[in-house]
């Protein structure tokens, strides 16, 4: 996850209908945190980032098998997503 918006993010929820709700929190702007993510074959999930100011942001399904590695790239309005396949 990297924070290339101008706030920092209190929280970012990851949502994953098979493993529940993972948080990533405290991120400040301008800076990056790995996490490992446990796609068991193939999964779906969703985000929701919280900045410190309360406003919010969300981001509709991805698709993710094992062996990927995503980028998630945070702005101020958006949120893009980079996917590389390491198999």
């Amino acid at each position: 996850f990297k924070n290339n918006s101008n706030k920092n993010i209190e929280t970012i929820k990851i949502i994953d209908e098979e493993n529940g709700i993972q948080l990533i929190e405290n991120l400040p702007a301008g800076k990056y945190k790995k996490t490992k993510f446990y796609a068991g074959g193939d999964a779906a999930y969703k985000l929701e980032v919280i900045f410190e100011d309360n406003s919010t942001l969300s981001h509709g399904a991805d698709y993710v098998e094992s062996g990927y590695r995503v980028t998630e790239s945070i702005t101020d309005d958006k949120i893009e997503t980079d996917v590389d396949m390491f198999y």
